[in-house]
């Protein structure tokens, strides 16, 4: 099982798409330790399910010798993550639009689209190798 690499950071390596739910789970248990609300937990987990997928699978290519580190900075404001993969980078300017006439029976290609609609920040490197996401609390912790 994927173990924080270091609990003051949160941080854990992973190389494969089968270690996402692992770190998946271990970051839904720490949004439920901090009573985020069920549609902010939805929103991060989905998130982070489709930035790491694509970092494994497109920024990787699935290379086992590659890792792609994951951190997470939480609290009961907010949670940020950053998601670094090995590979080239990307054009993240230049993306095709998933909702274009031409693209809209694909069955791939609206991560990107997706992570953008559930956060309130999405930040990349110069090269796209490296995502920052941030989602702050939409509702106070429960008294």
């Amino acid at each position: 099982m994927a173990e924080p690499l270091n609990e003051a950071t949160s941080s854990f390596r992973i190389h494969r798409v089968e270690e996402i739910s692992q770190v998946r789970e271990w970051l839904k248990n720490e949004l439920d330790a901090h009573h985020y609300a069920e549609h902010d937990v939805f929103a991060i987990r989905l998130a982070f399910e489709e930035a790491a997928a694509n970092a494994v699978t497109h920024g990787n290519k699935e290379d086992p010798a590659r890792h792609v580190t994951i951190e997470f900075a939480l609290d009961d404001d907010k949670v940020q993550m950053t998601i670094a993969d090995e590979g080239p980078g990307f054009d993240f300017v230049h993306l095709e639009d998933p909702t274009a006439e031409r693209n809209i029976l694909k069955d791939y290609g609206r991560g990107v689209m997706l992570i953008h609609s559930f956060m309130d920040e999405v930040h990349y490197n110069r090269v796209g190798n490296i995502l920052r996401l941030v989602k702050y609390r939409s509702e106070s912790p429960p008294s």
